[in-house]
């Protein structure tokens, strides 16, 4: 059988049959007097097996080690290493599932736990997504996501959310005073579960977080971040 042929009667093109000449996978037959390779009953035999087990999971590499008869490299093994593989790709797939289940059965989709757990109002998202993605990974999370979870606290940071809404040019520096000394209350209330805020990370927050503000409150943000 000529190339095409044998291509042909396998199913896959002449650049599949070459590519696997050039991987060592399938053996190159011998050129005849008239310069042309001529392929065997047992190539078509190899080349069919080669596609079953590729579309059983294994990639063209692994396929070709079950075939062959390399001393390193039993067939066993290759399935052996081929269904590891497989069963990480389910629980990663397991593990995505989950997270989306999550992201779904939250209030707010297409966002993280901390984040949607920091979030008041729709203008809370901006802030809360950038601060939940800067500290993924802190031990506290949970028990941080927990507390503003609690009715109580829920009410008290809106209540000083909807003071610091408030602020403008004639809010007096007492009303100030009194709103700096309800945040140091709430913050205070965290206790340990608020996550470290680094100088960079502070940075970036208040430049999202000033985005929207009036002067004022530009100003007040400023001075509570100093003193915290």
């Amino acid at each position: 059988m000529r190339i095409g042929e044998i291509a042909d009667l396998a199913g896959v093109t002449v650049r599949t049959i070459r590519h696997y000449h050039q991987l060592g996978i399938l053996p190159e037959p011998m050129r005849r007097a008239n310069g042309y390779r001529e392929y065997t009953v047992d190539q078509l035999v190899t080349l069919l097996r080669i596609r079953q087990l590729a579309q059983s999971g294994l990639s063209v590499t692994q396929a070709g080690a079950v075939i062959s008869s390399a001393p390193d490299a039993t067939p066993d093994d290759v399935l052996d290493e081929v269904d590891a593989s497989l069963q990480r790709q389910i629980t990663e797939l397991e593990e995505q599932r989950r997270r989306l289940a999550d992201a779904r059965a939250g209030e707010h989709v297409g966002l993280s736990k901390l984040a949607a757990a920091l979030v008041s109002s729709p203008e809370d998202i901006p802030l809360s997504t950038l601060f939940a993605h800067l500290y993924p990974s802190d031990q506290h999370a949970d028990r941080l996501i927990e507390a503003l979870a609690d009715p109580e606290m829920r009410r008290s940071i809106a209540d000083t959310q909807a003071r610091f809404t408030a602020i403008d040019a004639a809010t007096t520096a007492r009303e100030l005073d009194e709103i700096a000394a309800q945040l140091g209350r709430l913050a205070a209330r965290f206790g340990g579960d608020a996550p470290e805020v680094s100088a960079d990370h502070t940075r970036l927050l208040m430049s999202l977080a000033e985005r929207d503000l009036n002067d004022r409150q530009r100003d007040f943000l400023r001075r509570v971040s100093r003193e915290r």
